[in-house]
């Protein structure tokens, strides 16, 4: 039945634990170009993919055939759980970006944003005009914008709470273009791949959270977002939907995307417990071109915006 179908989708605590203070800076997380130079009339053909989130900026450029032109991604350390401690230096970034490229006129435009704080409503239960009554126990004090993306696929409502000067931001930068939570966009991306699968585990690895999505075939049974310090902690929120869901780990499943490859300390623990261990690949109709070997699962966020 429904109500139990999303009985695991309400957002956690944890999203606000407190990380320490320190000096901002910007960390490259990974670049790949493929050398053409992004100039007003590569960009009037071509489709950009924005995903900004209280961690990382992401960015993706692609040509009218799909072929990735460039694809980068900065952090921000520490990054905390809220976009008005990173604002000033989101801010930077698009300017930098914006001198090379990222304000010519692109033939479309994709925008999303992450924030830990969202939770799933069933269709039949959604108030659109109450949507902080979601948040009124899990959320700081302080002020919220709040959105929703509508999945009819799954018959539900993607909730969500950012704070005002994330969206200020997306409005400076990108004026009139509609945004939507990273969360939706993924969901949409993974979800056709699940059609075969039984059951299935998908996590998204950001730079300080993991998102952590349960299918069992097409129909999502969990989604969570987690704040992760280091790797055990995301080891243990990925193996906990296992756990919760007692799924057998030596049978089902595990797709990773983001911050992690096979030399990292997270893939070496996860690998541990679960025996089928895979990188999500590019959704179908992107493509890197001939001796490319960037790691598409690592932008799998800005490849998710289709």
């Amino acid at each position: 039945m429904l109500h139990q179908r999303f009985a695991y989708l309400l957002p956690a605590k944890v999203f606000y634990r407190p990380l320490p203070a320190a000096f901002f800076m910007e960390q490259q997380l990974f670049t790949w170009n493929n050398a053409v130079p992004l100039t007003p009339d590569v960009a009037a053909r071509a489709e950009l993919r924005v995903v900004m989130g209280i961690d990382a900026l992401s960015v993706l450029v692609t040509d009218d055939e799909g072929r990735v032109l460039q694809v980068e991604s900065v952090g921000f350390e520490p990054s905390g759980n809220n976009f008005n401690l990173v604002e000033s230096d989101l801010r930077q970034v698009f300017q930098r970006l914006g001198t090379n490229g990222l304000n010519h006129s692109f033939r479309q435009r994709h925008l999303a944003l992450f924030h830990p704080a969202v939770t799933l409503v069933p269709r039949r239960l959604f108030q659109p005009d109450a949507l902080e009554v979601y948040f009124r126990l899990l959320l700081p004090e302080g002020h919220y914008n709040y959105g929703f993306d509508a999945l009819p696929e799954l018959d539900c409502y993607l909730v969500y709470a950012v704070e005002p000067a994330a969206l200020q931001i997306y409005r400076q930068f990108f004026p009139g273009h509609p945004v939507q939570h990273l969360a939706t966009a993924l969901l949409r991306s993974w979800r056709p791949a699940t059609v075969r699968m039984e059951h299935s585990v998908w996590v998204n690895v950001r730079r300080h959270h993991i998102q952590v999505m349960v299918f069992d075939r097409q129909n999502l049974q969990f989604y969570n977002s987690f704040s992760c310090e280091n790797a055990a902690d995301a080891a243990y929120f990925t193996l906990l939907a296992f756990e919760q869901f007692k799924l057998d780990p030596a049978q089902v499943p595990l797709h990773l995307a983001g911050l992690v490859d096979e030399h990292d300390e997270l893939y070496q623990k996860l690998y541990q417990f679960v025996q089928d261990v895979r990188f999500t690949t590019l959704p179908p109709g992107f493509f890197l071109g001939a001796g490319a070997t960037f790691p598409g699962h690592k932008a799998a966020d800005v490849f998710s915006l289709i």
